[in-house]
């Protein structure tokens, strides 16, 4: 069995408790290719899955990867930027998280569960923003029209006042690559956090910075 690429696709999605600010049912599931070699799925026994709070520790799912090893010629041919190589049926465990706030999750593999003795683990670090898919992907500078298109990405800010969220704000591409801006005017005095965030649908990709200020 070959070692395992350390670079897993992730497809991560969030649930959140009721009467959070951003309950929205998603789903996160992750998907254990090999290096140089196909999925690992139900034939070897499938792939023990953790997934943790990167910051905690803290435990929110764990299972085993099912399904097929995935589809020969998409996996071993050149393929396309950002096309997927798995298919509906290709190996993957699905879990429901229940969050209420953006985390940093660490995904671990270990596997193949058919063959202890030549098993390994892989791990990955991936942000997840409330109600945002993520299925993993590639990503590099952003312009609109261009490799790497900034009309099909979402930017927004998540802005709270003294602990509480009070809105999302979209973003604008902002004339320069991978910068994108917006104005607002904020007259009630507190403690301000934005929680800005560029995520893309198409393939879950999610980045995530935060900035705190204060109006008196």
């Amino acid at each position: 069995m070959p070692l395992w690429n350390h670079a897993m696709a992730v497809a991560a999605a969030l649930v959140l408790t009721t009467g959070a600010a951003f309950a929205e049912p998603t789903e996160i599931t992750v998907r254990v290719l090999s290096k140089g070699a196909k999925f690992v799925g139900t034939s070897m026994g499938g792939a023990r899955i953790v997934i943790r709070d990167a910051d905690t520790g803290e435990v929110l799912a764990t299972g085993v990867t099912e399904g097929s090893t995935g589809d020969t010629e998409k996996l071993v041919g050149a393929r396309e930027r950002g096309k997927p190589v798995s298919t509906d049926d290709s190996a993957k465990f699905t879990a429901v998280l229940e969050l209420d706030r953006p985390r940093l999750i660490e995904v671990t593999a270990i596997g193949p569960l058919a063959q202890r003795q030549s098993a390994v683990s892989a791990s990955s670090t991936q942000w997840v923003v409330p109600g945002k898919n993520i299925t993993g992907g590639d990503g590099c500078p952003i312009e609109p029209d261009g490799l790497w298109d900034a009309n099909k990405y979402e930017v927004a800010a998540i802005l709270s006042r003294n602990g509480k969220v009070e809105r999302t704000i979209p973003l604008a591409y902002a004339g320069k690559t991978s910068q994108f801006d917006t104005e607002i005017e904020l007259d009630e005095k507190g403690v301000y956090e934005a929680t800005v965030y560029a995520y893309d649908p198409a393939n879950g990709n999610t980045g995530l910075d935060r900035v705190t200020f204060v109006i008196r």
